[in-house]
C-alpha cells in the first residue's frame, strides 16, 4: 500500500488556526483573506513551487495561493455538505457502483489530471501577485502562456512590472492592442483588487504597482 500523501495547511480548530497535515482527497471548505465566497472541494495538491493550492470542486477546479488562505475547515465524512457533494462527484448515489466501466474511469481521471496540469501551467513561478492577476484576466479572451517572468500573448512579450510601457512586439496594431487592455486592467486591479502580505496584512495593488516601478 502506497504512503499517505500530505500537505501542510492552516486548519481551524476550537482554538484558532493551527498548521495541520492533511491528507490529498480530503474534504475541505477554504477561507480566504478577501471577499472571495468559500471554496469547498477535496485537496488536490499544494504546489511546493508556487504555493498555490488547488481544490477539486463538484463543478470546477479551484485555485488559490497559500498566502492567501485564512483557514481551512475539515469536512466530515457524516456532514451533509460532505454526502451531498461526493454523491454529485461519483454521478449521484443511485448510480451503481458497478454501472461505472473501468475505462470511463480513466477518462475522468485522465481529465481531471489534464485540468490541473493546465491550471498548474498557467501559474508563474517567482512572479508578482499583480502579475498573475493580469495574467489570469488576459489567459481568459487570449492564448497566454509564461516565458520566465514574463507573459507572451500570440506576438506580445509583456515583462514585469506587465504595464502598457513593459510591452515588445513587431506587430504594432496588436501592440497597441495590448498596451490599452494593460492600462484598462492597471485601473480596474488599483480599485478592486488586493493582495494579501504574510498572511495577516492586506495592501493595495496600486501600491504594489507603484513601488514596482520604484
Amino acid at each position: 500500500m502506497a504512503d499517505e500523501v500530505l500537505v501542510e495547511l492552516p486548519v481551524q480548530n476550537g482554538n484558532g488556526v493551527e498548521g495541520r497535515h492533511v491528507a490529498l482527497d480530503t474534504w475541505v471548505r477554504v477561507k480566504t483573506f478577501d471577499d472571495t465566497p468559500v471554496i469547498e472541494g477535496s485537496v488536490y495538491t499544494l504546489d511546493p513551487v508556487s504555493g498555490f493550492l488547488v481544490v477539486k470542486g463538484v463543478d470546477s477546479t479551484h485555485l488559490v495561493h497559500i498566502a492567501a488562505v485564512q483557514s481551512v475547515e475539515i469536512v466530515a465524512k457524516d456532514d451533509e455538505s460532505w454526502e451531498s457533494s461526493h454523491s454529485s462527484l461519483n454521478g449521484r448515489s443511485s448510480v451503481p457502483t458497478s454501472s461505472v466501466s473501468e475505462d470511463k474511469l480513466r477518462k475522468l481521471e485522465l481529465q481531471n489530471r489534464e485540468l490541473a496540469e493546465k491550471a498548474l501551467a498557467s501559474i508563474g513561478k517567482d512572479v508578482t501577485p499583480l502579475g498573475q492577476s493580469i495574467f489570469d484576466v488576459l489567459s481568459k479572451t487570449m492564448p497566454c502562456h509564461w516565458e520566465g517572468q514574463h507573459i507572451r500573448v500570440m506576438d506580445v512579450l509583456i515583462r514585469p512590472p506587465y504595464d502598457s510601457r513593459s510591452c515588445a512586439s513587431s506587430d504594432q496594431v496588436m501592440l497597441d492592442r495590448i498596451k490599452k487592455i494593460l492600462d484598462a486592467l492597471h485601473r480596474k486591479l488599483a480599485k478592486q483588487y488586493y493582495v494579501v502580505i504574510d498572511l495577516h496584512r492586506v495592501v493595495p495593488s496600486c501600491v504594489l504597482v507603484l513601488l514596482s516601478r520604484c
